[in-house]
Parts: C-alpha cells; structure tokens; sequence
C-alpha cells in the first residue's frame, strides 16, 4: 500500500490527511494557520502538521509524496507563489524551495481551489466527468478547470481565477485591484457588500437588529440560519448571490463550452436559497440548447475536497 500527505491551507487553518489509494483518509492533523503572524509562523505550523501525519505516513507503507495547496496566485510548474489573498508576506515567494528545506522532501504545490476541483473529480461530484468546472464559494471565490481529468493552469497556473469575473462594471472595488468582481457580489465578503448596499427598509433594519452587531462582523453562516428562520432580507441576500453566480456561470459556460458545473465552499451549505436565481439567470443568458444541457451540481467532499485532491496530484504524478 502507498500513501500521500494532503495539505490545504487556508486562512484560518491548515487542514492535512494520510491518504491510501483508495482515497481512505488514515490520519488528519489539523491546527491554526494564523494568517497575520507571517511566513516564519506558518513554516512551524506546516512542519508540526506534517509531522503529526508523518508518524503514520513513515510506517512500513511507503509515502510516496506530499502535495500541498496554497490559497493565492500559484505556479505550480516553478513552486512560486506570486500573492495571497490572506498571507500578506507571500509575494513572489518560492514555496517549493523553503517548504523542501523545512521538511526535507520536495512537495507538490498548487492553488488550494485547484486541489478541491481534483478531489471532486477523483471521489466527488465530478468523478464520471472527464471535463467540469468548479467554483467555490468562501471568503472570496476561487474554481479551477479541469479538461481530459486533468486542472487546466493556463500558462503560469493563473487559470481558473472565476472571482475576477466582470458582472458590474461600476461594482464595488475588488481587492485585485478591479471594480465589479463577482467575488464582490457572491462570496462571504460580498454578503457584506450586499447587505450595506441594500436600501434602508424595514426588514432590513429588523435583520440588522437580530444580527446585533455591525455588518462586518456578520457571518454567512448567521445569514443562513435567518434565511431557514424564514427572515426575508436574508432570504432576499442569497437571492442576489444566486443573481450574480448565474451571470458569472453563464460567461464561463458561453466561454468554454463546458456543460457541467460543480459548486463548493461553505456558502454551498445555503444552496436551496440561491441555485434557483442561478440557474434561472444562467438559462436567460445561454443558448437554449446549452442551458438544457447545463448540469450545476453540489460538491460533495466538503472540507476533505482539498486533501483528497492533493493526494490525488500526488498518485497522479508518482
């Protein structure tokens, strides 16, 4: 039998796993990633994980890789990272040469979105597509392409970056650096967006009062629990999710050709609220004949999509 250590970082955590074959997870380690103490830091967090899994991974089954997904603009051809969404200090920063010296074994990197999109398609959702797309929905909106079973880079690994889609040319200013992004309207941070720039009304003010507390600190998933309350400004947020998801869907379907869509990330847990106006506003701005053909499914791996996909990379590879 032989094994992979998956890793998916994440902001707030770092999520890793032993991983047969089979796609069984044998070990998880898990610890806080602390974004804002810097690189140093979250090198010690990383070794203590690996660490962790390796005293099962070193055991008479072989470990036959490490494959690691980092949430940024990844090159995983030259082991760079060129920027984080959440690592300030991750600029033009080569990963694979300080994380082989740290842990004594070259790893395989990658976008994080990138290695959910490969778990999906090897046990999840995906797994009898041969080519699908994946967004996922969290703090930001991250996705990946994948074509003949295998994610689609582009020519420096920068594909698959659906947040920076275009749906408001005058939107809000992304943190990318462009205005309008569909990260903006239908991740985490665009609910936030989305309740301060909804009109003053009643049920708005009502939802703000059961909140009780300033809109930054609201929560998707407090959003969600009002939503199954049966709250109607909250009901009417995932609405505009779904609104916006549906034009960002559409360009990529009319774009690609690809007729198979994966959703995750932990907006997916409100799916019955917004995959309505999604799929009814992909259906007004698609040919007939693709929107009738259009399948836009829930992940089904959860939080293990990452860890599966990156063992995935590394079974693939060896």
């Amino acid at each position: 039998m032989t094994l992979a250590i998956g890793i998916d970082v994440g902001g707030t955590n770092i999520r890793g796993g032993v991983v047969d074959e089979t796609g069984k997870i044998l070990k998880r380690a898990r610890l806080s990633s602390d974004s804002r103490l810097g690189k140093g830091h979250f090198l010690n967090q990383l070794k203590k994980v690996v660490d962790e899994l390796g005293v099962v991974a070193a055991g008479p089954p072989l470990l036959q890789g490490i494959a690691i997904g980092l949430p940024g603009i990844v090159d995983p051809a030259q082991g760079i990272v060129y920027a984080s969404p959440h690592f300030e200090d991750w600029k033009n920063w080569n990963a694979v040469n300080d994380i082989e010296k740290l842990l004594g074994r070259r790893p395989e990197i990658d976008n994080d979105a990138n290695f959910a999109v490969l778990g999906e398609g090897w046990l999840g959702a995906a797994k009898e597509w041969p080519h699908y797309l994946m967004i996922t929905l969290g703090t930001g909106i991250g996705g990946g392409i994948v074509i003949d079973k295998k994610v689609w880079h582009g020519d420096r690994g920068f594909a698959g970056e659906f947040g920076h889609i275009i749906v408001e040319t005058e939107g809000p200013r992304c943190f990318c650096g462009g205005r309008g992004c569909l990260e903006m309207f239908a991740s985490a941070t665009g609910l936030k967006i989305l309740i301060e720039e909804a009109p003053e009304a009643i049920d708005k003010r009502d939802f703000l009062r059961l909140c009780d507390k300033e809109i930054e600190g609201i929560t998707m998933e407090e959003v969600y629990r009002l939503a199954q309350d049966g709250n109607s400004f909250a009901i009417s947020l995932f609405k505009r999710v779904g609104f916006y998801l549906g034009v960002g869907i559409a360009s990529l379907v009319n774009t690609l050709g690809m007729e198979r869509v994966v959703i995750g990330g932990g907006i997916r847990a409100a799916w019955d609220f917004f995959i309505g106006e999604a799929k009814k506003e992909v259906g007004k701005r698609t040919y007939k004949e693709t929107a009738a053909r259009l399948q836009i499914v829930p992940s089904a791996l959860g939080d293990d999509a990452g860890i599966l996909g990156a063992a995935a990379r590394v079974f693939t590879l060896s």
